[in-house]
């Protein structure tokens, strides 16, 4: 439990299992009816997920299994239908009756067939310009035509390649208790515990377990609506990740991935960067985790204000953050159609702004309050950014067209406008040169190491698109002082450019590792890995999901850390307007 949702203590997950009478399978369901959006009914646990199969050798591992490999492996095979239904007779219909010894020899045989492979081949070159042969064998019994699946790829020059996969056709041995009764199972564990007055959450003030998970899921939530803006991202617009990660937060009238890119391309365009601070960036790359983690962070802050003000009828911030888990941090539902907010005092689009420490807090709270009075043009504005994978260079200028009639500036905008850093000494001055020319060097460092393992990729992965990399999204470096190891999320994209693709890489320098190459792998939707945003560490890239990466994925700082000055903060330097931090 623990280590398959990363947010989750040890009490905490003795706890579901408490209620769940020790049963894994309902455990695991009972907390993503807690944490999981409301609409949607918890589903099992998926047996073929490596982030499942991930979790499951773990415990085997601490449990001390001696085939933890072996185990997974069953776990994780197809079952035919027939077989299935015996075993449910034998398991499930016998009303606890004691197995007979014809059951466990058939269950036994049953196990074993899963463990052998569904087909072996052999390749054989022929003598005397025969050419080649290639052999397949199946194994008897566990596989069917249904199972056996073709695709055809042209690969040009009159060459084509044929893919076959062989699977055993089945069901998981989680199958064998319908859905349905499980999820009757979720609803009578939760109408228990109301019944007692006992919630498998029980709110208990700031250090409240439960709490601490609820703000670790959300910050996984807004953590891949970042990401998926990102994907988005062309590479002629590298330059808009400022502003992303300076203003682009995801709380506002529309859904959290169109206010993040709505307020990131609203700030862009009121508050561009001067040339010569432009200039000063050698690459928009994000190398210092933390600078995601900070924009999630004050995404939160802002959207629990938000939240808190939308549900006035709450005692705490336990049922904001309940809602905003249920809504997917959408708050674009109960924003709609309301004439006036439930609010004490003040616009509750600048308490959000003040809370989550946006740059310009008033000019983002008139813009809201005015797409709000405007929802033809906010549901247009949701619909240019909703409709595409990568956004076109016509659709910035579609969503500055529509901003532009709509966003009027007010006396407390054009104060906010007013405002001017002071200018920086000499000292200051050298101390923002310095750490702009390391950030550049460090950026092109790792993109060297990049380009070599994306080249290595596409030689070893023919029949795929061939990547290009576009820009690092994080980078985590550990290791000692003669050999450091960095893990790398990065976008990369195909010479058709559908969409920016994530990848993880991890190499060493400068030396490599013997037991482990240096990779890069894509990384598939939804983003696999565990959730844990730690006042002291936190998981904040996305890793594959491996057993090598659990106990390597929760790094040093967290939340906590994210209030200080980061190198990307000189960086990202406007000389203008960052009035705190020219300050220090």
């Amino acid at each position: 439990m623990v280590r398959y949702f990363g947010c989750l203590s040890k009490d905490q997950a003795i706890r579901y299992l408490y209620w769940a009478r020790a049963d894994i399978t309902l455990a695991v369901m009972l907390v993503k009816r807690e944490f999981g959006p409301l609409a949607l009914a918890p589903a099992r646990p998926d047996p073929s997920s490596e982030s499942t199969q991930a979790a499951l050798k773990m415990a085997a591992l601490e449990a001390r299994h001696p085939a933890p490999d072996r185990l997974v492996r069953l776990a994780s095979s197809r079952i035919p239908h027939e077989e299935l239904s015996f075993l449910k007779v034998a398991l499930l219909d016998s009303g606890h009756r004691i197995l007979h010894p014809d059951h466990v020899k058939a269950m036994s045989d049953i196990l074993c067939r899963l463990d052998r492979p569904v087909c072996d081949a052999k390749l054989t070159i022929l003598p005397h310009g025969g050419g080649p042969v290639f052999c397949v064998r199946k194994a008897g019994g566990t596989l069917i035509d249904e199972g056996i699946t073709q695709t055809t790829s042209d690969l040009g020059d009159g060459y084509t390649t044929t893919t076959t996969r062989f699977q055993r056709v089945g069901d998981y041995i989680t199958s064998l208790r319908p859905l349905e009764d499980m999820q009757s199972m979720v609803s009578d564990c939760f109408q228990k515990a109301d019944a007692e007055k006992l919630r498998l959450s029980i709110p208990c003030g700031s250090n409240c377990e439960y709490l601490k998970s609820l703000q670790m899921r959300l910050l996984e939530i807004i953590q891949s609506f970042y990401i998926q803006v990102f994907s988005m991202l062309p590479t002629d617009h590298k330059h808009m990740i400022r502003s992303i990660l300076v203003a682009g937060h995801c709380y506002g009238p529309g859904d959290p991935v169109s206010n993040i890119v709505i307020n990131s391309i609203w700030y862009d365009k009121c508050y561009p960067l001067l040339e010569a601070d432009r200039k000063g960036i050698q690459a928009y790359d994000i190398l210092n985790t933390l600078y995601m983690l900070r924009a999630q962070a004050r995404s939160l802050k802002g959207l629990l204000c938000l939240a808190s003000t939308l549900y006035p009828e709450s005692l705490g911030e336990n049922r904001a953050l309940k809602a905003l888990c249920d809504g997917r941090c959408d708050l674009s539902d109960r924003l709609r159609g309301l004439e006036r907010f439930p609010s004490r005092s003040g616009s509750p689009f600048h308490m959000s702004a003040e809370a989550a420490e946006h740059p310009l807090p008033a000019g983002l709270a008139v813009l809201h309050e005015q797409l709000a009075q405007a929802p033809r043009k906010l549901a247009a504005l949701c619909s240019v950014v909703s409709a595409n994978n990568v956004l076109s260079t016509d659709d910035f200028s579609r969503i500055v067209a529509i901003l532009d009639s709509v966003f009027e500036i007010t006396p407390p905008v054009k104060k906010d406008m007013r405002a001017r850093a002071p200018k920086l000494f000499k000292e200051a001055l050298k101390t923002l040169s310095r750490k702009r020319v390391a950030h550049g060097c460090k950026s092109e460092f790792i993109r060297s190491k990049l380009a070599q393992l994306l080249h290595d990729y596409n030689s070893q992965n023919i029949l795929e698109l061939k990547y290009v990399l576009n820009f690092i999204c994080g980078v985590e470096e550990s290791g000692s002082s003669f050999t450091a190891c960095y893990r790398v999320n990065f976008m990369a994209t195909s010479a058709l450019q559908l969409e920016n693709t994530l990848f993880f890489a991890e190499f060493w320098v400068p030396y490599p590792e013997l037991s482990k190459p240096n990779f890069c792998c894509p990384l598939p939707k939804p983003y696999p890995g565990r959730c844990y945003f730690g006042w002291a560490s936190a998981r904040k890239l996305v890793y594959p999901s491996s057993t090598e990466y659990f106990v390597k994925d929760i790094t040093v700082y967290g939340t906590n850390a994210t209030g200080d000055m980061l190198d990307t903060d000189f960086v990202y330097f406007d000389s203008l307007r960052d009035l705190k931090f020219a300050k220090k």
